[in-house]
């Protein structure tokens, strides 16, 4: 998987810089030859689903994406690890959330995304409301994005999973929800991480 996902980062950084550049210097710049990358893409990227690289826009940028993506690979990022920390926190939000533990989510989320569950905790807790989240089954989940901005890596993973949610007043009655309904929920995750150091963890810092 880590070869598939260098092949399409080189992908579209060769194919920008080529067109600035032409044959010749983006070869020096990428220090490998445009045969090689097409014989990674040939036998390797064919056979990825549902995964697309954000290019950079000007080529400023696309050279500083060159070097931190080579800085990413010397900090041995795996994609099988990072998912399997996504899922992890996936887990761990949904029960943090349910039960109000700041603490656990401070731990999970950049401060932006922080300050705005925070904020729907303290307003639940306002209401004198609970909330019952039963995660039954994860049916998938997907990276479906990465991309480099000034040195943070950005990696968007599309959660798919069953739960049951109810909402309850202080007295115990249902406001919404069952208990005996399974939901079936589709999230969109971004995890963000600083590429400045290999011991920086990643964050959750946007969903939809």
């Amino acid at each position: 998987m880590e070869l598939i996902l260098y092949a399409i980062l080189v992908f579209f950084i060769f194919n920008r810089l080529y067109a600035s550049f032409g044959r010749i210097s983006v070869e020096r710049e990428l220090g490998f030859r445009a045969a090689e990358v097409k014989e990674i893409l040939e036998k390797k990227v064919k056979t990825v689903d549902q995964f697309t690289y954000v290019a950079p826009s000007d080529l400023q940028d696309i050279v500083s994406a060159k070097k931190e993506i080579e800085s990413l690979w010397k900090q041995d990022f795996s994609t099988d690890r990072f998912m399997e920390g996504a899922e992890r926190a996936f887990e761990m939000f949904t029960k943090a959330f349910a039960d109000c533990d700041l603490k656990v989510l401070s731990k999970l989320l950049s401060k932006k995304a922080f300050s705005v569950v925070s904020e729907k905790v303290a307003q639940r807790k306002i209401r004198g409301n609970t909330l019952e989240r039963t995660l039954v089954a994860l049916r998938s989940k997907n990276l479906i994005k990465l991309n480099v901005i000034k040195g943070v890596l950005y990696a968007t993973v599309r959660f798919v999973s069953e739960q049951i949610n109810v909402v309850r007043d202080d007295t115990g009655h249902i406001l919404s929800g069952d208990r005996d309904t399974i939901e079936v929920i589709e999230d969109k995750w971004v995890f963000e991480r600083s590429l400045k150091s290999p011991h920086n963890s990643w964050v959750v810092c946007e969903f939809s």
